[in-house]
């Protein structure tokens, strides 16, 4: 009974079903890129960090032989951690940091950090 009803609507409302089916193939299109998308932004950082060879982290200590020591004793129990380098850094505060006028003044508590990029051995 409910096929009859749906042969007999599908013949009449030739328009209306194209129309909708029009809108189901345009809505899973979207569905499908924004899927797509999804996934190829949550893993960009990853691949953006493989490629640029770049270190996912930067912990800056005050520099003395026992920091250093303590520091590799911690990463070498990690065996995701590669390498580490030490390099000296300069930080200056935002009170002796001066800005043009029309950019407004930097906030409290903003740090300037200048580094060396350690070189690959």
């Amino acid at each position: 009974m409910f096929t009859k009803i749906l042969k007999k609507d599908l013949k009449r409302k030739k328009a209306m079903n194209i129309i909708l089916f029009l809108f189901i193939i345009i809505a899973s299109m979207l569905i499908a890129s924004s899927a797509n998308l999804l996934y190829t932004t949550t893993t960009a950082l990853e691949s953006f960090k493989r490629l640029s060879n770049t270190s996912d982290n930067m912990i800056i200590t005050i520099s003395s032989p026992e920091n250093d020591k303590q520091i590799r004793e911690w990463s070498s129990k990690f065996s995701k951690i590669k390498s580490i380098t030490s390099d000296d850094m300069i930080l200056v505060s935002a009170d002796n940091i001066t800005v043009p006028s029309k950019s407004g003044k930097l906030e409290d508590g903003a740090t300037l950090a200048i580094a060396r990029i350690p070189k690959k051995k």
